[in-house]
């Protein structure tokens, strides 16, 4: 059973869906966080790159919030497993960890 911890509560288009989530897998007990891409945008570089600044920028402040830590170090088997990025973290801190480093490196 999957359980939403986080939505991202601006949506891009207003049809109810959140395009950021992150997951808590109760059989796995690990979570993961799932973005939306199929939409569209009306500058294909920079509107983009804010876009996902946002998301970024509201999941830090539900982290502040909620007493979880932003600053967790990264080591490169957090980033990636044996067949690529790492979807599933096993904890709130490392998928926020994953999230930021992607994000930051996309929007550089």
């Amino acid at each position: 059973m999957r359980e939403e911890i986080y939505a991202y509560p601006h949506a891009y288009y207003n049809d109810g869906l959140s395009e950021f989530v992150l997951v808590h897998d109760a059989e796995t007990d690990k979570y993961s966080f799932e973005i939306e891409t199929l939409l569209g945008f009306h500058d294909e570089i920079e509107a983009p790159k804010m876009y996902v600044k946002s998301i970024l920028a509201d999941f830090t402040e539900w982290m502040i919030e909620n007493g979880y830590r932003t600053d967790a170090k990264i080591k490169f088997w957090d980033y990636f497993d044996t067949y690529g990025v790492s979807r599933e973290y096993d904890s709130i801190e490392k998928a926020y960890g994953v999230f930021s480093c992607m994000i930051k490196g996309f929007i550089e």
